[in-house]
């Protein structure tokens, strides 16, 4: 027995003398019976021994034998002393509970375990410990060795066991375990609201929807996604609410996603049914609104023949510099004017008034204006166009476009009602038509001969020109003679210098292009093509075959109706069938088919900005725009102008491509300029979307998305991601959607 270590003993004995006298180290208690070995003793004469019968060393109560110390030794001699007789039963252990098995949901991390301990009869409770034994490591035990205790830190979500071990007077132990199991935060309660159906030709909705975080916790963000038919335009996707425009006919589902500062999320989703119109309006005449495209300010005469404006370059738009930004503005004309027609150019325009009359306005650093002097700033204001080249009074002009060739010139082509055809502003390239290089600075008009005296009916141009003549034929020149597949013929030395005839055409009602890929129709409905992007008209394979002189399209096409008007612009092309219905081809790599699909941006070289690469979404065969079977007008021209406008029977227009201007008359707008030309691809608009720009009197500033992602950077820091400041050169104005604020750089041209 060792008295130090009470209920315990080591057998062993001595080696003095002739003989091992066996002997206990101190005196024992006979009433123990769960006796251990303590420790070897000191003494160097006291050695255990290895005989088998009798080993010296430890010994361990035994649950078969019961033995006591008294009777162990009894047992290795004569254990006749013992046998049948019975043996004292053992003590019973302590009865210990740790309580039922518990649960919380974070945030809450306490919760409070109370066990319980009894000790067998004649004993006493001499210890409690509690103890972690499994589960995530985040906990701290506030009393452990209390049986009442509160578990703290419990931050992770899992399930955690807990041990409460009792040890009594005896030294006998006993444990019992509890689990608490801890749940996850509550996540966000969402809703996105009613279901929505509307009816063809509204194509707007609403959408509200609410989000509560739970369990202390705040939303951090909410998203708006959609499936449906199309892409439609969510105009503030990260809002609660907003507006969607863009939708055609179909089921779509919206789908509003909220996360909490825990990261948790949840969704909810609403159906917007969109109907067909009931009775589709009857295709009448011809447009109600005019409308002339250009790359950084669109031009409107209204249905009362009056001139408007949209742009983000108030320099350009010939208001004076006064106005919103984005929204539409009256031009600075006399009051009495009425307007029939007009042209946009890259940074300027021009218009026809109710007597022939031109008026012209923005950059004039090219004499483009052409009223007989070169600029360095801006015309402001509509100024008349008064005299040509000879000092000969200038009027009576039928129509006009503008033209941007050879990535530096600038300036306008007019048709007079007497069929002759007149030019001004930079000619290089063989512009000018009259068999020369032409003009740096011509400031006034000068007429272009046509061979023959031919009259002219239309002009279409871009990098070069593209005249229809009254008898049928088609004529090119211009462009510098780059790309000769572009005019149609086979080039010889500067034979673009002026108009050459294209031979293979005749009895031609209409002409398109002025770039990479341009179009004759003819009279009975057959459409010719021509140019260096031949993947451009139709075909098949996405590999680029160059078309070098005017070819029948009518196979490569395979369009259901003959073609009654036929525009594009630097990218693809529309037309409007005898049906009314409306289709169209090209790259769509900025959404300019409106058929609900561009580039991803987010994940472009050069994020939210077109790279200027041809055929990166190639739509070869025809694609209808929209349901509707009554479009009388699609306005479109090549002078860098990547978005298209067309108009149906009651006078709604529709719009859809790069709004890197708000030339799309949404009113939408950046934030900045510096953002705008770095990001223009940002607002984009990708399927064909009913607009009132006439009415668009306020705008909306929309971030780019690379903004959103990026606020720190430049130029995205330019702008507060909260309210946004706008820049107005007038009186002071509110913004609301649909709107653009750039000043725009001057971009290469488009070729490979």
């Amino acid at each position: 027995m060792n008295s130090a270590a009470p209920n315990s003993a080591f057998f062993s004995y001595e080696n003095i003398g002739g003989g091992a006298h066996c002997c206990w180290n101190s005196m024992y208690d006979p009433s123990v019976t769960n006796w251990t070995c303590v420790g070897t003793p000191g003494n160097p004469n006291v050695v255990p021994s290895t005989n088998p019968a009798s080993t010296m060393g430890s010994y361990f109560y035994s649950a078969t034998t019961g033995s006591n110390i008294f009777q162990w030794m009894l047992r290795q001699g004569d254990t006749t002393l013992v046998t049948g007789g019975s043996s004292t039963p053992p003590s019973s252990s302590p009865t210990v509970s740790a309580g039922s098995n518990q649960s919380l949901q974070l945030p809450t991390s306490t919760i409070n375990l109370t066990g319980v301990a009894t000790p067998a009869s004649g004993h006493t409770i001499a210890s409690s410990v509690w103890s972690w034994t499994s589960g995530p490591a985040t906990y701290a035990i506030s009393t452990p060795n209390s049986l009442a205790t509160a578990i703290t830190g419990l931050t992770t979500a899992g399930a955690y066991i807990f041990t409460l071990t009792v040890t009594d007077d005896a030294g006998q132990t006993s444990t019992s375990q509890v689990t608490v199991t801890v749940s996850a935060p509550a996540p966000p309660t969402v809703s996105a609201g009613s279901p929505i159906s509307i009816t063809l030709p509204t194509s707007t909705v609403n959408l509200s929807g609410t989000a509560t975080a739970n369990g202390g916790a705040t939303i951090s963000s909410t998203q708006w996604t959609v499936t449906g038919p199309n892409t439609p335009v969510i105009v503030s996707a990260g809002s609660l609410a907003t507006a969607v425009t863009g939708l055609v006919q179909g089921n779509y589902t919206f789908t509003l996603t909220a996360k909490d500062n825990n990261n948790s999320t949840s969704t909810s989703q609403v159906a917007v049914t969109v109907s067909a119109a009931s009775t589709p309006p009857p295709v009448t005449g011809g447009p109600k609104i005019l409308v002339a495209t250009g790359e950084y300010q669109v031009f409107f005469i209204d249905q009362n023949k009056k001139l408007w404006g949209v742009g983000t370059n108030l320099r350009t738009l010939g208001i004076n510099e006064t106005g919103t930004p984005g929204a539409i503005t009256a031009l600075a004309v006399p009051s009495n004017l009425t307007f029939v027609s007009a042209a946009s150019g890259l940074h300027g325009g021009a218009a026809i008034d109710n007597s022939g009359n031109v008026w012209s306005w923005g950059d004039n650093s090219q004499g483009q204006v052409g009223i007989g002097t070169v600029t360095a700033t801006e015309v402001m204001t509509p100024t008349m166009v008064d005299k040509d080249v000879n000092g000969n009074p200038f009027g009576s002009v039928a129509s006009m476009c503008a033209f941007f060739s050879g990535n530096v010139g600038q300036g306008y082509y007019a048709i007079k009602n007497d069929g002759t055809l007149w030019v001004w502003g930079q000619t290089l390239g063989g512009m000018q038509g009259d068999g020369t290089a032409g003009t740096a600075n011509l400031t006034r008009p000068k007429q272009v001969v046509m061979p023959g005296g031919r009259l002219v009916k239309q002009v279409s141009a871009g990098n070069h020109a593209i005249v229809l003549c009254t008898d049928g034929t088609v004529w090119t020149f211009g462009g510098s003679g780059e790309m000769p597949q572009n005019l149609g013929y086979a080039v010889s030395g500067t034979s673009y210098y002026a108009p050459v005839q294209l031979t293979t055409l005749s009895n031609i009602a209409q002409v398109s292009g002025g770039g990479s890929f341009n179009y004759a129709l003819k009279a009975d409905g057959t459409l010719y093509g021509w140019g260096y992007y031949g993947y451009y008209m139709g075909g098949t394979g996405g590999v680029n075959s160059p078309i070098a002189t005017p070819t029948d399209l009518t196979t490569r096409l395979n369009l259901p109706k003959p073609i009654k008007t036929i525009v594009s612009n630097m990218v693809c092309t529309h037309v409007i069938l005898s049906d009314g219905t409306l289709w169209g081809w090209g790259d769509n790599a900025q959404g300019t088919i409106g058929i609900g699909k561009e580039l991803d941006y987010s994940k472009t070289a050069y994020p939210y900005a077109w790279d200027w690469n041809p055929g990166e979404l190639l739509v070869q065969s025809p694609v209808q725009v929209t349901t509707r079977t009554d479009f009388v007008g699609i306005f479109a021209t090549w002078p860098f102008v990547l978005f298209t406008y067309a108009e149906t029977s009651d006078g709604q227009l529709y719009s859809w491509g790069r709004n890197k201007s708000a030339v799309l008359g949404n009113g939408v707008v950046s934030c900045s300029p510096d953002v705008a030309a770095s990001y223009p691809n940002s607002w984009d608009v990708v399927t064909a979307t009913p607009v009132n720009p006439l009415a668009q009197t306020k705008t909306t500033v929309v971030p780019s998305p690379y903004c959103m992602a990026n606020p720190t950077t430049s130029p995205c820091n330019q702008c507060s991601l909260g309210v946004f400041p706008v820049a107005n050169a007038g009186a002071a104005t509110t913004i609301a959607l649909p709107t653009n604020s750039a000043i725009l750089g001057r971009e290469r041209l488009f070729q490979s």
